[in-house]
């Protein structure tokens, strides 16, 4: 029996390729690092932004983020707001380019499926086109995948978080009135 070249190579760098293989948990945990490092900076910007925002992150989640919402989108009952503006990112496989911000709804609030196609509509009406990916299923309403826009990003982390930082404002000016006018209106139908 002859072993194939892949299995013989894998074999003869185990050692090595073990430890390389072992980068990507590392990459992912310095990736994790500094979205929630970005924390204090989205805090500063919802200071700045109309509607008053409060922040509220959540680190532990397999799925964590940071979230801008209004006192009245929120209920004790559940661990995150009915909708946000969020930035989140997948924990086990976090990388600086598998990240989205936009306008998230929470699935597990009570009427979900009467209020998703309230905020849908609300909101498609002031997406600019071509910049958002609109879903009407799921927890996004509308949503982007905020890779960095430099090709060597990791030279300089301070362009990312900046993009960051102005993704989430410009979800906010976008789309912060249209989620409470959907919300009022939601909830005047009760």
């Amino acid at each position: 029996m002859k072993l194939d070249p892949k299995v013989i190579f894998y074999l003869t760098n185990k050692d090595q390729i073990d430890e390389w293989y072992n980068l990507s948990v590392r990459a992912a945990d310095a990736a994790h690092k500094f979205f929630c490092d970005i924390a204090p900076d989205v805090e500063d910007l919802s200071i700045k932004l109309d509607g008053n925002p409060i922040m509220g992150t959540d680190f532990e989640d397999p799925w964590p983020g940071i979230y801008l919402y209004q006192k009245n989108w929120f209920d004790k009952t559940l661990d995150y707001p009915f909708i946000a503006i969020m930035f989140y990112w997948n924990r086990k496989n976090a990388s600086f380019t598998n990240t989205w911000c936009g306008v998230w709804i929470n699935q597990e609030m009570k009427d979900y499926e009467k209020f998703k196609p309230i905020l849908f509509e609300a909101i498609k009406k002031t997406a600019p086109k071509n910049k958002f990916i609109e879903r009407y299923t799921g927890e996004w309403a509308i949503y982007r995948n905020e890779k960095p826009k430099a090709k060597l990003y990791w030279d300089n982390l301070d362009d990312y978080k900046t993009q960051i930082l102005s993704s989430l404002e410009e979800n906010c000016n976008l789309f912060w009135s249209a989620m409470d006018k959907a919300w009022q209106q939601f909830e005047g139908m009760k």
